[in-house]
């Protein structure tokens, strides 16, 4: 085996290892989110209820606990694309000050 091939290996067993530690945040009670919709200007900042949803404007409560922030960003355009063409949202979690 040649060593650029050896290296490839190591290189890819390396990055399945990490992705494997390090898997994607899943959103829980208490999280505060900050939510951006392309359709509004200023980014939404949410708090996950204790009933794991989230209380969003025109859509009402989104279930988002145990989710991760990209799910949750695919569950708020699929309710989203009611009202609105192509919604694009945008999810991440807001930063402690």
């Amino acid at each position: 085996m040649g060593k650029t091939l050896r290296i490839c290996i190591a290189f890819l067993c390396l990055a399945a290892m990490l992705g494997a530690q390090n898997p994607a945040p899943r959103i829980k009670t208490g999280d505060a989110l900050v939510i951006t919709i392309n359709a509004v200007e200023e980014p939404l900042k949410r708090t996950v209820q204790p009933d794991g949803t989230v209380a969003l404007p025109l859509i009402g409560s989104v279930p988002g606990e145990g989710v991760s922030l990209s799910q949750f960003s695919d569950r708020v355009e699929r309710a989203l694309s009611v009202y609105l063409r192509n919604p694009k949202v945008t999810v991440r979690l807001e930063e402690e000050p």
